[in-house]
């Protein structure tokens, strides 16, 4: 996820209510960490592209409850359902 992806602060703080959270529980450098983990970052290089100063710092905010709380409220959202039957696996094989 690049930087142009990511949603703006004001559309994160759109989503917050049905995260469970209030609009300040987060700064913007915790959003951005959010997003950034939730793209498949690793906490340590989501930390570093969200400004942390170490690798520790940035696991220790991912950590926080209202981090978990927003990540997996993501994940949720980002997850979609796959349904891939032995006609699909039959029709891509047949268009190759």
């Amino acid at each position: 996820m690049s930087e142009q992806e990511l949603m703006s602060h004001i559309e994160f703080q759109s989503i917050k209510p049905y995260m469970g959270l209030a609009v300040q529980e987060l700064t913007i450098q915790e959003e951005k960490l959010v997003q950034l983990i939730v793209s498949g970052m690793s906490a340590a290089a989501a930390g570093r592209a969200a400004g942390y100063k170490s690798g520790d710092a940035a696991l220790k905010a991912s950590k926080r409850p209202k981090c978990q709380q927003a990540i997996q409220y993501l994940r949720n959202e980002f997850r979609e359902e796959v349904n891939f039957t032995k006609t699909n696996a039959h029709t891509m094989y047949m268009d190759t």
